[in-house]
């Protein structure tokens, strides 16, 4: 995850919704460095989110009307953070741990 406040200058690195979910910016890997994209968890429960926590993004929707009109036209990916997982990884083990779940 991205701080917004440092990428964008918004008022907080991630958003807390009315109804409780979180909105977080998000670089998806990619072999480019990969792109940003604008996420929420699907529900209000789960750990409070925090720039540089690894998440699980799930792509549900390309929405053509919301991509600027410069950088790149993969910002117009839709989906949910489902989950965030530890960041280390076990090369005999190629499951991520989950950490919290935002289903």
């Amino acid at each position: 995850m991205l701080d917004s406040s440092e990428e964008f200058g918004t008022a907080v690195s991630v958003k807390i919704e009315d109804d409780g979910r979180q909105t977080a910016i998000l670089r998806v890997a990619s072999e480019d460095g990969g792109f940003i994209v604008c996420a929420k968890t699907p529900s209000a429960r789960g750990d409070r989110l925090k720039p540089d926590d690894i998440v699980i993004w799930v792509p549900i929707n390309y929405e053509k009307k919301i991509v600027p009109p410069e950088p790149d036209p993969r910002f117009g990916w839709v989906g949910f953070i489902v989950a965030k997982v530890k960041p280390e990884t076990d090369m005999a083990n190629q499951n991520f741990n989950i950490i919290c779940d935002y289903g």
